[in-house]
């Protein structure tokens, strides 16, 4: 699985071609012992190609630190090509 670190900030992902049977990229706030927030990330000029799963899964996976709550901020996405399992395309511009 490739995926974004799970607390992130400045992250740029391009031109790149990507097949997995998992989630091409996935971008989360908590995960296992990591807790922050996932902001300024741009996904741009790929393809993604997600034979059983996603091509984007954009989420936190719940139990934040106690007190404190998760963000996803400033994710821009521009021209994607998605391909998923029976044979379908999806070209995302300026998303």
């Amino acid at each position: 699985m490739a995926s974004i670190s799970f607390v992130a900030t400045m992250v740029l992902i391009e031109e790149v071609f990507m097949r997995n049977s998992d989630d091409c990229i996935a971008i989360y706030c908590h995960r296992w012992d990591f807790y922050g927030d996932c902001k300024n990330v741009i996904v741009r000029n790929s393809s993604l190609w997600a034979d059983v799963a996603h091509p984007i899964l954009l989420g936190t996976h719940g139990n934040p630190e106690p007190g404190k709550g998760e963000t996803l901020e400033n994710m821009i996405f521009q021209t994607l090509i998605f391909s998923i399992k029976m044979n379908f395309s999806l070209i995302i511009r300026d998303a």
